[in-house]
């Protein structure tokens, strides 16, 4: 790393640290400190709108948010208005509506690439200066949680990186294909070499079953992880590789840590933010939300109107219909619905991406019946859908068959977790095991379509990141 690089970083490491009212009204001499103790390195993975993607408060809030955008952009939730495509033509924005071959367009740089590994760098650095602090007694708690929650920062992008850059994972398939980088040091001038897809996912694992043992059960705050969030995410990671006796595994514990549920009940339908603030939403189990600086993403939360065939799919009595959506026309003059639900709890422009209690149960309910406890399965939906459901509307489940349970499971993953990067997820996987689900828009007379075995599943590395690395191989199309 370069010497300007380097105190560049070390000043807005330590600019983080100290009164960020202090900051912004221009007095940061008294925050010219290099990050040196685990209460500095605890206040840079405090930072959570750069490690979660929260917003700030007042007149310094932000918007770039964390996980890429790409992971909602390409999916099949939403559609976008004639005159919004009319407005956007040639830009990311209607690449992505139309899965172009190449999504850049003349965008030289998408901010989703850049804004995903800024908290790997802060997690290599804070990990590489551990290293020379020695574990006490005295201090052994607070360390083993700052280098546990290292190791997860890191292993969390990682992962979400591989759903938009990385081919999906097909367990027989893993030859000759290429992952992300990865990068394990804080050393910015570091070359970068992409990794295999088997060396990604192995890293991911290992960056997570290393953070398990280091951070304690549950967190303070839903921004820190905790092993209920390994333990979330081990499930995630499982259930994106076909493993569903690990991602039942995995879910189940977190679930023992953990299993509350918002009673949608509780809430009031009439309120523009009708969801609680995510520090007093305890089914949140870990927080993030989906970037939203860039053209794609940014354009897709102002003028996204939900797919009129997913609304079909909410039953009577179904609280998740009028929490989520909202009647489009008093905002922008048209039909339409526009989704209100995410759980961030402050913003409808801020998309909540991370993990919750809610999830996890509809991946056990997945693994259970995919074992063959369909029963157990289907009982795990019916818990969830206590705390969704009108109880006058909520019947129990009918016996079902093993293929009947899962469409089931998959329904409810739909509606349930909308609009939070899991339905590319979702679809990316269920092709990968050869469900052969395509999708498709129609604009403007003309009907575009993402067949299952398209190579389009996997965005191209950013033009700007091949620019500077000739030698990284391209995604195919």
């Amino acid at each position: 790393m370069n010497t300007y690089t380097y105190i560049s970083i070390l000043f807005f490491l330590c600019c983080i640290s100290c009164s960020r009212t202090d900051y912004l009204n221009g007095k940061p001499d008294q925050s010219l400190i290099i990050p040196e103790t685990l209460e500095d390195f605890q206040a840079i993975l405090d930072n959570d709108e750069i490690m979660n993607g929260t917003e700030g408060a007042g007149a310094q809030q932000r918007t770039t948010g964390l996980l890429p955008g790409f992971l909602e952009g390409g999916a099949d939730d939403y559609y976008c208005r004639e005159n919004v495509i009319e407005n956007n033509q040639g830009t990311v924005l209607t690449y992505l509506l139309t899965w172009n071959d190449d999504i850049y367009g003349s965008s030289w740089r998408i901010s989703d690439w850049q804004i995903a590994y800024r908290p790997v760098f802060y997690a290599n650095l804070v990990l590489e200066k551990l290293a020379g602090i020695e574990r006490s007694e005295n201090n052994s708690i607070n360390y083993d949680r700052i280098m546990g929650s290292a190791y997860y920062y890191r292993a969390y992008m990682f992962f979400h990186l591989a759903q938009v850059y990385a081919p999906p994972y097909v367990p027989d398939e893993l030859g000759g294909k290429w992952g992300i980088p990865l990068r394990l040091t804080a050393d910015m001038d570091e070359r970068i070499f992409r990794a295999t897809l088997d060396e990604t996912y192995q890293q991911i694992l290992n960056d997570l079953k290393s953070a398990l043992p280091l951070l304690p059960e549950k967190a303070p705050v839903s921004t820190r992880p905790s092993k209920a969030a390994v333990h979330g995410m081990l499930a995630k990671v499982y259930l994106t590789m076909h493993n569903y006796q690990e991602a039942y595994h995995y879910a189940d514990l977190s679930l023992n840590i953990t299993s509350a549920l918002l009673d949608y009940n509780t809430l009031d339908t009439s309120k523009v933010y009708p969801f609680p603030f995510f520090k007093n939403n305890d089914e949140i189990i870990f927080m993030s939300n989906l970037a939203a600086s860039n053209s794609a993403i940014g354009s897709i939360v102002y003028n996204a109107t939900i797919d009129t065939l997913l609304l079909k799919q909410y039953e009577k009595g179904d609280l998740r219909r009028p929490l989520y959506y909202r009647d489009a026309a008093p905002m922008w003059g048209n039909s339409g619905m526009f989704f209100q639900g995410s759980l961030n709890g402050n913003s409808s422009y801020r998309f909540f991406s991370g993990i919750t209690s809610g999830e996890l149960l509809l991946i056990r309910a997945e693994c259970r019946i995919r074992q063959g406890s369909i029963a157990e399965g289907l009982n795990d939906l019916h818990q969830l859908l206590k705390s969704r459901f009108e109880p006058s509307f909520l019947e129990p489940y009918e016996e079902q068959d093993q293929q009947a349970a899962l469409e089931t499971v998959f329904s409810e993953r739909r509606k349930e977790l909308v609009m939070r990067g899991l339905r590319w997820q979702d679809l990316r996987r269920l092709n990968a095991e050869g469900r052969n689900i395509t999708i498709s828009r129609e604009i403007d007379g003309v009907r575009y379509t993402l067949a299952a075995d398209d190579p389009r599943w996997t965005y191209l590395i950013p033009p700007d990141v091949i620019g500077f690395n000739p030698d990284m191989p391209q995604n195919l199309r």
